[in-house]
């Protein structure tokens, strides 16, 4: 009886020191960062589109929106992902999405919870995007479990971020946001572009000031010109009509823009190259 002590005992105590690692380190933490070449904005937008997810992260199985805020705040989804042999369904709410500066998830799996928050700052010659991390286990198993994952983790984070780097930057510029451009005869024209296609264009001369709400967009960046049509037009010459423009960019926070007017089937109005009513836009934000 007493050579079965010592191994109780010693079990006992490996247990008790498994349990008291969790609660030691009830959470783990860490951090990566990364640099691309590309400006904030470019960097945020391409890295908050579901559509991009299958390129980048590691064991990507699938996503679904569970929930779309206008705004980003709030909106939730179900990503699932590879763990070994298991698919692994995480629950994420957007908590804080500020556009080209920060994206804040809050997660929720049957193992864990937790938190990934993305900082977006302008470098002279890029963006630095810092990536924090925090995991909670759901029980007194996994919160002592997650102490001994953290290397295994925080490595799959920067393989997972390196590669979002690598595609931001052969990404197109992104258009979300505001643009504006001003010229020697004080005219001045504002484009506002939502995330969800709609525009609203401000165009001003002298004391005449009109603001159009409520244009769609389109945006094709695979072809040569870029092109970029405008149209819901409900009123004035444009009424019923499409801009069909062409975009190029002289780097990703200046734009030059070219538009004919035609018929929704008149595509072929659509200018070749660009002319001297061309405009150029600077981002504001």
């Amino acid at each position: 009886m007493k050579s079965l002590r010592v191994p109780v005992a010693v079990i006992l105590m490996a247990a008790c020191g498994f349990w008291l690692i969790g609660v030691v380190n009830p959470e783990v933490s860490f951090e990566t960062r990364h640099q691309v070449s590309r400006n904030a904005e470019t960097a945020f937008e391409f890295m908050i589109d579901p559509v991009h997810l299958p390129d980048w992260v590691g064991g990507f199985v699938g996503f679904e929106s569970v929930m779309e805020r206008e705004e980003g705040v709030g909106s939730e989804s179900l990503i699932r992902v590879l763990s070994g042999s298991d698919t692994l369904s995480i629950r994420q709410q957007v908590r804080a999405h500020e556009a080209g500066e920060e994206w804040v998830i809050d997660m929720e799996q049957d193992m864990f919870e937790g938190d990934t928050r993305v900082l977006f700052t302008p470098l002279v010659d890029g963006t630095e995007i810092l990536v924090s991390t925090n995991y909670r286990g759901s029980s007194w198993f996994w919160k002592s479990m997650f102490p001994f994952l953290r290397g295994v983790l925080r490595t799959q984070q920067f393989e997972d971020y390196t590669r979002l780097g690598q595609l931001i930057e052969t990404a197109p510029p992104t258009l979300v946001g505001e643009w504006s451009t001003a010229d020697s005869t004080a005219a001045y024209q504002r484009f506002a572009f939502s995330r969800q296609g709609e525009l609203t264009w401000e165009l001003a001369a002298g004391d005449e000031r009109l603001i159009l709400e409520d244009v769609r967009w389109r945006f094709d960046p695979a072809v040569e010109p870029m092109q970029l049509d405008l149209d819901g037009f409900t009123s004035g010459p444009l009424d019923g009509r499409v801009l069909f423009g062409i975009v190029s960019f002289v780097h990703d926070d200046t734009l030059r823009f070219d538009a004919d007017m035609g018929l929704p089937d008149q595509s072929d109005a659509r200018p070749s190259a660009f002319s001297g009513s061309t405009v150029v836009m600077a981002r504001m934000r």
